[in-house]
């Protein structure tokens, strides 16, 4: 298997969690070993991934000039920023050795170092005021130091890398869109607000597919792309050329190979979080957008229960499935995160999932490394042996599996829904009729994910009505008349358009019946959590699209429909501390994680010419 594959399985498999915290003290180690670890890839040592001409694609940059290190010459940073945590950050500022307006600069330096140059195309825009709050936080650090303090806010000066379909005051709100190009909101999503609150900056927009859709890619239309006719002289023949050429951000591609797609739609917030262009970033998902793209990018991504982050200022998907959710490269990062942004809101419907739901006072608590002894998880064997899975990635599953129980966990095999409204158990493959992306009404008819859009164009309808900035298109319908949409968009903008009704409020009463079935089931079998590939297939590469239906995707056949968390592990509704527990645990016991070769620590341009593409083995102070 060529090295960049078995990189890609690895990547897919529940063994892409995220390697144990590392301590400020051991950062010199750290970095040592990483430095260690790239020059083995860079050498092409056996058992290491290599930086080949495929792996880089079809960047200006060379397959050379990355090995030589020559895309970040521009200085190392003022502390080593490659995998850095938050809590690291935190114990640098508190001991003098890095300030925020250092942090920033450090991130937006590989920003412009590697983004376009090497057509990663994960920022869509800076933040111009980024440099303004992290000095506004450095007078605030000051004060705090002078004061003694032994610890900062849980989300101090952290750099945030949003997805474009959330509103930032200063930034268009685009949703990969170019009709929404000017939509510049008059308020901060509820979300930024919170995250804001507790010290946290937004540091860029992070590219998307456009409304939310394409859920095994990353793209969008820009506003100078002139859709021609597919045979008119001078314009593109084929429609993935069309599509390719006419994207707001350009395709966004990942990180561990640039031939290959993040997944979507929250593609450029896992790209760019993957490749260290930030310290967090936030994606949103209706069916698959964090777990995907966090499972091909080697990431932590955590969809939340249903009503437990507000979804008020985010461009709506499907107001009875979207949730927001962290997408980083530790589980305790991803706490810290969703422990900032949880909590009713008035302004989101959903909320009221959360009336008489006793939450934790804090979800730190579940941080537990030994939180595998003696759980019990059940396995959904069921999708990973869904017919057309990679053999590669059930390998690795099983190999996940042997993990879990080394950590001490006890594993029901072949777990079970029990009973649908049918009277049958839940199947993933729905009896031969293919995977179970929706679920059974109370009518006994199938409902798919995906085969009705009229939440989208409800929930659009609403958005644009609230009022930003913008003023240019008012609807959906306006849009489209406009013909302000990608390509590949085109059948479910007009699905929406002919859904000839209003959507039923969530949950309805079949999710309502799956979710008592899920959490009967699992207390029944007395399981903490279940387990099963986010993915059953291998990255795509940027200029294909998968043959029928089913592109290994898994992630929209529970979740979504039950209201409940997930992180790879799924849980029950509201009960992330369970969730977090076992993902934690996982973590600490495989540390799995390891960041791509292709975007290394940036260098001052003597330190590059002495050490080839080893990293800085030093900190500041």
């Amino acid at each position: 298997m060529a090295a960049w594959l078995s990189v890609a399985a690895w990547l897919l498999s529940l063994t892409a969690m995220v390697p144990a915290q590392q301590t400020a003290a051991s950062r010199p180690q750290a970095q040592a070993a990483a430095g260690a670890a790239l020059q083995a890839a860079l050498r092409g040592d056996a058992n290491q991934p290599t930086i080949t001409a495929g792996s880089v694609g079809p960047a200006a940059v060379t397959a050379q000039d990355l090995r030589h290190g020559l895309l970040c010459q521009s200085g190392a940073p003022q502390l080593p920023v490659q995998e850095l945590t938050i809590a690291e950050s935190h114990a640098a500022m508190l001991a003098g050795h890095l300030t925020c307006g250092q942090l920033v600069d450090a991130y937006l330096q590989r920003i412009e170092a590697f983004d376009q140059r090497a057509y990663l195309g994960s920022i869509r825009a800076i933040n111009p005021n980024a440099k303004q709050r992290a000095a506004e936080l450095d007078a605030e650090l000051a004060a705090m130091r002078a004061n003694r303090a032994s610890a900062l806010p849980s989300l101090f000066c952290v750099p945030l890398l949003v997805k474009d379909n959330i509103d930032v005051v200063g930034l268009a709100t685009t949703a990969g869109n170019a009709g929404l190009a000017d939509n510049l909101p008059l308020a901060d999503a509820r979300v930024i607000g919170l995250l804001q609150q507790r010290g946290a900056l937004v540091l860029a927009k992070a590219s998307q597919g456009e409304f939310a859709f394409f859920p095994s890619f990353c793209l969008s239309r820009h506003d100078g792309c002139r859709v021609l006719p597919l045979h008119s002289a001078g314009g593109p023949t084929d429609p993935l050329a069309l599509a390719l050429h006419c994207s707001v951000s350009g395709v966004v591609r990942n990180p561990y190979h640039l031939a290959h797609t993040p997944a979507g739609s929250s593609g450029g917030s896992a790209a760019a979080a993957a490749a260290n262009l930030g310290m967090a970033a936030l994606g949103t998902d209706t069916g698959n957008s964090v777990r995907g793209p966090a499972s091909h990018t080697a990431l932590v991504g955590l969809r939340p229960s249903l009503g437990l982050v507000s979804r008020a200022g985010v461009v709506p998907l499907r107001g009875d499935r979207d949730t927001v959710g962290p997408m980083v490269r530790t589980v305790e990062d991803a706490v810290r995160v969703l422990e900032a942004m949880v909590g009713p809101d008035p302004a989101d419907p959903l909320s009221e999932l959360l009336h008489d739901v006793p939450l934790p006072e804090n979800y730190t608590q579940f941080l537990v490394a030994g939180g595998l002894a003696g759980a019990r998880i059940g396995v959904l064997h069921q999708i990973s042996n869904l017919p057309g899975a990679s053999t590669a990635i059930q390998d690795l599953f099983e190999r996940a599996l042997d993990a879990l129980r080394q950590a001490g966990a006890v594993l029901v095999d072949d777990f079970r829904i029990r009973g649908n409204s049918l009277g049958l158990d839940w199947d993933a493959n729905r009896g031969g009729g293919g995977p179970a992306t929706g679920h059974w009404n109370v009518r006994g008819r199938w409902e798919d994910l995906w085969g009705c859009q009229s939440p989208f164009r409800v929930g659009l309808d609403a958005y644009l009505a609230a009022g930003n900035t913008s003023r240019r298109y008012y609807s959906l319908s306006d849009i489209y008349t406009a013909g302000a949409y990608h390509l590949e968009v085109q059948e479910e903008v007009l699905t929406a358009l002919r859904a000839p009704y209003t959507p039923e409020e969530y949950p309805t009463p079949a999710m309502r019946a799956m979710g008592m079935r899920l959490i009967q089931s699992m207390d029944a079998a007395g399981v903490q959590a279940l387990v099963y590939p986010t993915w059953n297939s291998p990255p795509l590469k940027v200029d294909e699209r998968a043959a029928g239906e089913y592109d290994g995707n898994n992630s929209p056949m529970i979740a979504p429909h039950t209201g409940s968390p997930a992180i790879t592990f799924l849980g029950r509704p509201f009960d992330e501390g369970q969730l977090i527990r076992v993902a934690y645990s996982y973590e600490q016991a495989t540390q799995h994680r390891q960041p791509p070769p292709l975007f290394p620590e940036c260098r001052s341009p003597d330190t590059a010419a002495a050490g080839g593409a080893s990293l800085p083995n030093s900190t500041a102070g």
